[in-house]
């Protein structure tokens, strides 16, 4: 198997895995086992050490299928952090792309470059998320589409 079918396969269970371990596609009514606060930290910082090595190779490859792959994260989210995360996986996918082919890079720069974006990426779905909530009645931040873009509304309950 080639290089490039094996990174268009991990590059597309990378972003697929988001949706499969929120147990969403589970159907059974059994009791689910959470991760422990450290069990989760040390889960997503390999998946962003992984994503970070994948662009190594190839940044360009990288880049090209992490824009095309970007919507598959946000499938179970709320409309804010979909925006959010397709928006800043779709931008850098285009970084990888068009900056990061550049043979001014060294392939400790991608590395470093793309671990510290995957954890900035991941630091604003964390915000995103906690501010606007699950739904739009959760969060102190509403986010909603309206005809000349999106609207966004802030409140305080007393």
């Amino acid at each position: 198997m080639s290089k490039v079918r094996i990174l268009i396969f991990v590059v597309a269970m990378a972003n697929a895995l988001p949706a499969i371990a929120s147990g969403e596609t589970d159907q059974t009514d059994a009791p689910k086992k959470e991760l422990t606060p450290l069990a989760r930290f040390a889960l997503i910082e390999g998946l962003c050490i992984l994503n970070a090595a994948l662009a190594v190779p190839s940044p360009e490859i990288y880049g090209i299928l992490l824009t095309v792959f970007s919507p598959l994260g946000a499938e179970n989210a709320n409309p804010a952090t979909a925006a959010v995360g397709m928006g800043g996986a779709a931008s850098l996918g285009l970084y990888n792309a068009i900056e990061l082919r550049k043979s001014r890079y060294s392939g400790k720069d991608v590395f470093v470059r793309n671990l510290v974006a995957w954890n900035l990426l991941l630091g604003g779905l964390y915000l995103t998320e906690r501010l606007t909530g699950r739904s739009s009645e959760d969060g102190p931040i509403a986010i909603a589409l309206s005809p000349d873009g999106f609207a966004v509304s802030a409140f305080y309950r007393f």
